[in-house]
């Protein structure tokens, strides 16, 4: 009896001394907070090598906040009853949002080809979005190489951070800066913006180290790319070289944790690769 007497006494300063944390010691300990947003850029071909549904299915696991799709084809017949093409991507992806602009990349339409279906056309920038779209606007781009070319920009908010994205699709340089659709971005566009988070996305149809890439690097953007250590390795061979791109401003703060460039021909979407990216936005 007295030895039953002793445990009874100690049992409770055992268990008073255990590991676990008590409930008002959690309370001080700060959550971690997720600070970072997945976005990608796909030039989609019209459609003509993989339909709306493939390609959405194939981007599906990647669980992006925002998607740029450039050559995004339209309905020919408005009137058919079938879903838009870059609806029927948004829709599998959770983006209920999204901004189209109305000029398509040197005005090609129908005679330029069809989507594999044979029911959508053009080539369209378009931004899809899991967040409400604030604001939106397509800048017409002025330059050498063909017409017409232009970039399209929204605002959105994530994770209650303002964001500010762009889409576009614009002809190569020819390695010469003046006069040149990139300049005329760069001047007229990029610069005169004053977001604090700007990120640019597409089809630049100029490789990193041509001088039109360049000159946006040195206006104060980077790829995210700068940010991935051992970059090549995540990169997909790709016949035209790196000319699909993800940018940040230098300024904001943000820093790119993951990047990737998917192209394989063996399933292969598009004559694009789907590049894609893990982006920190800060505080």
């Amino acid at each position: 009896m007295k030895y039953l007497n002793i445990l009874l006494i100690i049992l409770p300063f055992i268990f008073s001394c255990s590991s676990d944390t008590p409930e008002n010691d959690k309370e001080k300990i700060p959550p971690i907070i997720d600070t970072s947003i997945r976005v990608g850029t796909f030039n989609v071909d019209v459609g003509q090598t993989a339909t709306a549904e493939e390609i959405a299915l194939s981007l599906k696991s990647f669980y992006l906040d925002i998607l740029s799709l450039e050559e995004c084809p339209i309905l020919i017949d408005k009137n058919s009853g079938v879903e838009e093409f870059y609806s029927i991507i948004g829709k599998a992806l959770g983006m209920e949002y999204f901004y189209i602009g109305d000029i398509s990349s040197g005005n090609h339409w129908i005679e330029w080809g069809k989507d594999k279906t044979g029911k959508y056309a053009g080539k369209y920038k378009v931004i899809l979005s899991k967040t409400p779209i604030l604001q939106s606007k397509e800048f017409a781009l002025e330059g050498k190489g063909w017409t017409h070319s232009s970039t399209i920009r929204i605002e959105t908010k994530i994770k209650n951070k303002e964001l500010t994205f762009y889409s576009l699709h614009i002809p190569g340089s020819a390695g010469v800066v003046e006069g040149s659709v990139m300049k005329n971005l760069v001047d007229v566009v990029l610069m005169k913006d004053t977001s604090k988070r700007i990120i640019v996305m597409g089809d630049f149809n100029d490789l990193p180290e041509t001088n039109a890439m360049q000159y946006i690097f040195n206006s104060g953007f980077k790829s995210v790319w700068d940010d991935v250590e051992d970059a090549e390795q995540y990169i997909d061979k790709y016949k035209y070289g790196q000319i699909d791109n993800i940018l940040i401003n230098k300024n904001s703060g943000m820093k790119a944790e993951i990047a990737y460039s998917i192209f394989k021909k063996d399933i292969s979407l598009s004559d694009h690769p789907f590049l894609w990216s893990k982006i920190i936005i800060g505080e």
